[in-house]
């Protein structure tokens, strides 16, 4: 056995041909066999390829990423903010690593997808200016895990943005447009103004609604699975049609009961939105 590795080794792997390098073979002798170096040139080319490729088209993000930045500052500041969530799905290949041959293949011939990095410069961007989000179109934007405590989103439109485990808490969303919006396990403590905010088949599934003002705020169809409402300000013009409040923490701090869809079932009973009116 250790005969063949050792005939392999020296025979595929170029160990004789760079040893007939160094002492030259007669003219009668077959010539050594340089298919591992003929592969390693090939990964090496392929690699710089895709990482050239990858490079390319980054910096093409980039530039276009800070051209929105030095237009923040104009009279324009809102339609610049609208253009991040076009940006933010712009596709880019996978970045290649050196170490990892699939990454390379991937990158060469796999489907590209948004650059992780460009879409936190582009979040850090909503980060700073969240006292300038009032009425701005921020459509399917990408805010996942993102801090924006006290953010002014009144009357803006966020459909089917990605705001989970995202931190609204004292926020204003106002008559915000959340409708299919992805708000799983999203913080909104503490007097988050939804008032009169749509919540189309929103995902509301663990998220904390403590203390938040839901006041004419439109739920229909949303998922409220597993999140908390202790607290939560409603009133007559809240609609819960159709929503999903099975375990759901109601406002008296107890638990919704299975079948709780478009109401609130609690020890078997339906309750009254009307006792929880503010």
């Amino acid at each position: 056995m250790p005969k063949v590795i050792i005939s392999f080794v020296w025979e595929y792997l170029g160990i004789r041909c760079l040893w007939r390098k160094i002492r030259p073979l007669s003219e009668y002798n077959q010539p050594p066999s340089v298919f591992f170096i003929w592969v390693i040139g090939i990964y090496f080319a392929m690699y710089g390829i895709a990482s050239q490729r990858y490079e390319n088209r980054r910096n093409i993000l980039e530039n276009k990423v800070n051209i929105v930045i030095a237009q923040l500052d104009t009279p324009y500041t809102k339609k610049i903010i609208a253009r991040i969530p076009s940006l933010q799905k712009k596709h880019c290949p996978i970045k290649p690593e050196v170490k990892n041959p699939l990454s390379i293949i991937r990158s060469l011939f796999g489907e590209e997808e948004p650059n992780d990095e460009i879409t936190e410069d582009l979040k850090e961007i909503i980060i700073d200016r969240k006292n300038d989000l009032e009425g701005v179109v921020l459509m399917g934007i990408n805010l996942e895990e993102t801090n924006l405590a006290e953010v002014q989103l009144k009357g803006s439109n966020l459909k089917d943005a990605n705001l989970e485990k995202t931190d609204l808490s004292k926020g204003n969303l106002e008559g915000c447009i959340l409708s299919y919006a992805n708000l799983r396990g999203a913080i909104l403590l503490f007097d988050a103004n939804l008032k009169r905010a749509v919540l189309w088949r929103t995902i509301l599934e663990d998220a904390h609604l403590d203390f938040a003002c839901l006041e004419g705020a439109d739920l229909t169809g949303a998922y409220l699975k597993n999140a908390s409402l202790i607290g939560a300000k409603i009133n007559k013009d809240t609609n819960f049609r159709d929503a999903d409040l099975e375990n759901t923490i109601w406002i008296n701090g107890k638990k919704c009961e299975k079948g709780s869809i478009g109401k609130c079932i609690q020890d078997g009973k339906e309750l009254d939105f009307k006792d929880f009116y503010k």
